[in-house]
């Protein structure tokens, strides 16, 4: 006797690092983005697809990897002769945290810094607060 908590144990479930995301065109139904995609992967790679705001479709692949070559190989599709960009759901990034700077440094100096080592920034540089627990010391 099968029970569903047994079957949900073998379930794996998608991560988002396993999904792309491409702009849906008016008239275009979702079977048509799958098969596109499926056509370049394999259609039993494809294990998910859905219709996400603002006008996009999210589809999620077996494995991260072929997110990966996916989009790299292949950074657009013709979908009944229009063409579709692909990009990746999560946008891989890491956080730098660089210490012990003077506050006097402008940001722009930092940044040029960061982009010179071949680094792309993605968000604007913040300071971290210093961690002192008394109120009186907190940024106004």
């Amino acid at each position: 006797m099968s029970t569903s908590s047994s079957s949900n144990s073998q379930l794996q479930f998608p991560k988002k690092d396993q999904a792309i995301i491409l702009n849906a065109i008016n008239d275009n139904k979702l079977t048509d983005y799958v098969v596109a995609v499926g056509n370049i992967v394999q259609p039993k790679e494809c294990s998910f697809c859905l219709q996400v705001s603002n006008n996009r479709i999210c589809i999620y692949l077996k494995e991260k990897s072929l997110v990966d070559e996916l989009v790299s190989k292949h950074p657009n599709l013709t979908i009944n002769n229009q063409e579709v960009g692909i990009r990746r759901f999560i946008t891989p990034a890491q956080r730098i945290i660089v210490s012990n700077v003077c506050p006097s440094i402008p940001h722009d100096v930092i940044l040029s810094l960061i982009k010179g080592l071949g680094y792309k920034p993605v968000s604007p540089l913040s300071y971290l607060r210093a961690g002192i627990q008394n109120e009186d010391y907190s940024p106004s």
